[in-house]
């Protein structure tokens, strides 16, 4: 599938899920109440959104720590803080003399129901975005800018993720897989990408299509 030679899949394993869920059960504890749309969210939704995100990140920093030749360092596994307060950046990527803050966003398909894979994969380049920093009013301060943006999504929709995190909390094994889609620095949203609201969030967005290859180096 040519779409599959521009994303690159990652399969976490055993020590991958059980860090994440580790770390997703004491960050769950200080994150905030809200998501982008104003809805309140309970603590045990905050642990899954946490856990996937956590998963997207070790996807991408073994990915481009190998492909890249950089060094990866990932915030939760320097910060000092226990968790209490707000994550400076997901990964910080080292190279040369230079240092580069990124962000790893990670979605899904939501309630999009398509059984097909090829048509899943499809979608996700035709439809989705990659996002930048956002302000949400009376939920959440605007984010710090980072230097570059990754995408992560997980070709599944909301339901699926729910019940295979289920089954992982139960001790069991299934079978998943994330895409790595690419990736933005901060001077690509200003020169293609576009204003984009979702709830009471506003963005600047990058539609999949038009995002960098993850193979391809920033510096080259």
């Amino acid at each position: 599938m040519k779409l599959l030679t521009f994303f690159e899949k990652f399969i976490p394993d055993h020590k991958d899920i059980s860090e994440a869920l580790c770390i997703a059960q004491k960050k769950s504890q200080y994150i905030g109440n809200f998501n982008p749309l104003g809805e309140a969210v309970k603590t045990e939704n905050k642990k899954e959104t946490i856990f996937w995100g956590k998963l997207g990140d070790f996807g991408v920093s073994i990915f481009i720590t190998q492909k890249w030749k950089v060094k990866v360092e990932d915030y939760d596994k320097v910060r000092t803080d226990g968790f209490k307060y707000p994550d400076q950046w997901d990964l910080r990527i080292l190279h040369n003399e230079s240092e580069y803050l990124g962000e790893v966003r990670t979605s899904n398909l939501g309630q999009k129901i398509l059984k097909n894979y090829r048509e899943r994969v499809q979608y996700i380049y035709d439809h989705l975005r990659l996002l930048d920093g956002y302000v949400v009013s009376n939920f959440k301060k605007e984010e710090a800018v980072k230097d570059i943006y990754f995408q992560v999504v997980y070709p599944y929709t909301k339901k699926e993720l729910n019940r295979f995190f289920k089954l992982i909390e139960d001790g069991k094994s299934p079978y998943f897989h994330g895409l790595i889609c690419g990736y933005a620095l901060r001077e690509d949203f200003d020169k293609i990408g576009h204003k984009f609201k979702y709830g009471n969030s506003l963005y600047k967005a990058i539609e999949i299509k038009k995002v960098r290859y993850i193979g391809e180096k920033p510096w080259e």
